[in-house]
């Protein structure tokens, strides 16, 4: 898989990955910005405003009809945690030129820069109000629900524990959201558009050339750019483990602990593919040391695993519990990381590992989505986009690699979410 990268103009960048594989083609246009109180807000809103309605397609029953006419394209807007960045954007997925014998990308392009460069705005030129209280409604809907996934609302308060202080710990709130007025939704939106750097990622057989010629004429250079910024990827900092508890009234109690990597984070480094392999055996797969050990051989939870957020370097632990369980399951999964940083590993547990990873890289060609995912986040950091050749590092990590990586591991923070009884039984799986 081949990645290549074009300047499309002192505020753009086109990232390609040729290929005839898929029916479907991909376009995405991402901005990398701060992340914190004050704009974050703001730019997971607009976004959603933006596909509300363009100057040429005012409703969004018009806008619906024109991606209708692009034989049923789709285009959706994301907004998401890129380590100490907000990543936000556009992706649209449509059926190739050569599919259906008509200029379907060009025309993708077209409404993509309608949507960015000329939504809809009332007499004043504002983001209209309506669809402003819709797009507002629909985000603080988004944070209540929060609650009712009890995995995800214990993982997020757990994350606020490890990154305090920090931008990746912040969370947006109801009142955030609901002070927001079209005036300053309008203004922050004009500000991005003027200022931020695009970076437009194509999947699809068009040659990389003629992808940026149509981006370049659609998207003129924006007036106060000043240039591609990388994302911050600061890893979180050791320090004295924060605990947090609270209660709802559910079947069952959620255990998660948050630890740091000795600042390992996103690289080509031997010692981050080890990272990823030490993240692997303990909690990665039916065969790791939390799942054998702290569900099958001890039945302390209902599910476990260890994932490993290596933009901010750190590994949460995950679990759903019995209450009464939870100082004997915490105790077994810090027993385990004692085995780990012992390196006390089997080869079944290797292998195990090892498998798992290796085919989940080499699947990654068999999606245009997970294409995308994996190669956007290497193309912004300006690593090696190649899955064959992280499948070779991730080979050549040793246990002795692998107990190295573990002794850096270190508890930043537990989070624990007590069940009061008499809720409904919850299947977190």
């Amino acid at each position: 898989m081949n990645l290549q990268e074009i300047k499309i103009s002192d505020s753009a960048r086109l990232l390609v990955v040729e290929t005839d594989k898929f029916k479907k083609n991909i376009l995405s246009m991402s901005a990398i910005l701060p992340l914190g109180p004050g704009t974050t807000p703001l730019d997971l809103l607009f976004p959603k405003v933006l596909l509300r309605g363009t100057a040429s397609c005012p409703t969004n029953a018009s806008l619906k009809k024109r991606l209708e006419e692009l034989y049923d394209a789709r285009i959706v807007e994301s907004g998401s945690y890129f380590g100490n960045s907000l990543k936000i954007g556009f992706t649209a997925d449509f059926l190739s030129d050569r599919a259906v014998g008509s200029p379907v990308l060009e025309g993708v392009i077209k409404l993509l820069a309608d949507i960015w460069q000329r939504p809809a705005v009332d007499e004043s030129g504002l983001l209209r109000g309506n669809e402003v209280n819709l797009a507002k409604r629909a985000m603080r809907d988004a944070i209540r629900a929060e609650i009712n996934n009890t995995a995800v609302y214990a993982a997020n308060r757990c994350r606020e524990l490890v990154c305090a202080g920090e931008p990746h710990g912040y969370s947006v709130t109801e009142a955030e959201v609901e002070e927001i007025t079209a005036a300053g939704l309008t203004e922050r939106y004009k500000k991005v558009r003027d200022s931020a750097y695009l970076t437009f990622f194509y999947i699809g057989p068009k040659p990389a050339g003629k992808v940026a010629e149509l981006l370049a004429g659609a998207f003129p250079p924006a007036s106060c750019c000043t240039g591609m910024q990388r994302p911050d990827i600061t890893p979180s900092p050791d320090g004295v483990p924060e605990y947090k508890e609270a209660s709802m009234p559910v079947s069952q109690a959620k255990l998660v602990m948050g630890f740091t990597t000795g600042g390992m984070v996103f690289s080509d480094s031997p010692e981050y593919y080890a990272m990823c392999l030490a993240a692997e055996i303990f909690g990665g797969t039916p065969s790791s040391k939390l799942f054998v050990n702290l569900r099958e051989r001890l039945s302390l939870c209902y599910y476990c695993g260890a994932y490993y957020e290596n933009l901010k370097g750190i590994i949460y632990v995950s679990s759903g519990i019995d209450t009464k369980s939870r100082e004997a399951a915490r105790a077994e999964v810090l027993a385990q990381l004692d085995e780990l940083r012992a390196g006390h590993i089997t080869t079944a547990e290797l292998d195990a590992a090892l498998l798992s990873v290796v085919n989940s890289y080499r699947q990654i060609e068999d999606s245009p989505y997970s294409i995308l995912s994996f190669c956007f986040g290497r193309g912004m950091l300006g690593l090696d986009c190649s899955p064959e050749n992280f499948i070779k590092r991730i080979k050549q990590v040793t246990i002795d690699d692998i107990k190295k990586a573990a002794e850096r591991i270190r508890l930043r923070a537990e989070y624990f979410l007590a069940a009061r009884g008499g809720g409904e039984a919850e299947c977190d799986e």
